[in-house]
């Protein structure tokens, strides 16, 4: 490092060069960079031109009160450890004696809260689709939501992946930023979703000629769009991710057993799909319900 062994540099010069090392030799996905870069901005609005010798844990706390006031505990947290990987650099190539940020504590996070996320309904879904004025889009939105695909799986998919009764998700075939990775362990394979949505992808194919990617956007794209659907339809503020967690969620609210929402949601254990779609109170009542199927039923005033 250039000013190795002096701890009285800005944090801001610290910070851009953890962030240039970490792109160098840490191979982050392009989603993890951008995660990164807009933590790291919060963190240099209040310390960027302090030397890293002044930042006392005091100074932390204070910190995360004020970014309390716009964010979530879960999310402040994240920042803060952020700012501790930006102080262990420090710590290895300018001198600095320890790290403030591990003696600060963490903001307390009840188990609520950290399965609270924002969620659509079928109504919300209608109500977006109305104001959504991009076809492919409405068709990506309607599969986010029927389906639970993750949406670098749904940036993968190809004509030749509609099958007759699902979409398939294959190795080397998921999109994460400009770049093709392979999908989650144990999520290759057939996703089943209803007829009805088969026909709606096909259709969409055809009208468009389609021949490569069915949607052919970039992430940030996609989630700026997405950003300004929900303020123009008046719904429930989401990401793209929260699609498959709106899709999981409400099935599971209809009760949809645990296994055949491990099976949709590909995970190879259910205490994963347990853990975040289903609330402990619903779980001791699941095995009595009756198995409910996720049925699709296109919204009433969205046409091709």
């Amino acid at each position: 490092a250039r000013h190795a062994g002096k701890a009285t540099i800005p944090l801001r010069i610290v910070a851009q060069e953890y962030l240039e090392s970490l792109t160098r030799y840490g191979n982050p996905s392009p989603n993890t960079l951008a995660a990164k870069r807009s933590q790291i901005k919060r963190i240099i609005n209040t310390f960027g031109d302090m030397p890293v010798c002044d930042i006392k844990p005091i100074n932390i706390v204070g910190w995360q009160r004020e970014l309390l006031k716009t964010l979530k505990p879960q999310s402040v947290n994240i920042c803060k450890a952020c700012l501790s990987c930006i102080l262990k650099y420090a710590m290895i190539y300018y001198g600095l004696a320890s790290n403030p940020a591990r003696i600060a504590p963490n903001l307390r996070v009840t188990e609520n809260e950290r399965k609270k996320k924002n969620l659509w309904t079928d109504v919300d879904l209608e109500r977006a689709l109305i104001h959504e004025e991009e076809y492919s889009l409405q068709v990506l939105w309607m599969l986010l939501y029927y389906s639970g695909l993750r949406i670098g799986e749904a940036r993968g998919l190809t004509p030749s992946d509609i099958m007759e009764d699902g979409v398939m998700v294959e190795r080397q075939k998921t999109q994460v930023g400009n770049l093709l990775r392979s999908p989650k362990s144990g999520s290759s394979g057939l996703v089943c979703i209803h007829p009805a949505m088969i026909d709606i992808l096909r259709t969409y194919v055809e009208i468009n000629e389609i021949k490569e990617y069915l949607f052919p956007y970039n992430y940030s794209v996609i989630h700026t769009r997405l950003k300004h659907l929900c303020e123009k339809a008046h719904v429930p503020m989401i990401t793209p991710h929260d699609f498959r967690h709106s899709s999981l969620t409400n099935d599971a609210r209809r009760g949809t057993p645990l296994i055949a929402l491990q099976s949709k949601a590909r995970h190879k254990r259910a205490s994963t799909t347990e853990k975040y779609y289903i609330h402990p109170s619903e779980d001791s009542q699941r095995i009595l319900m009756q198995f409910n199927y996720n049925l699709f039923t296109p919204p009433a005033d969205w046409q091709q």
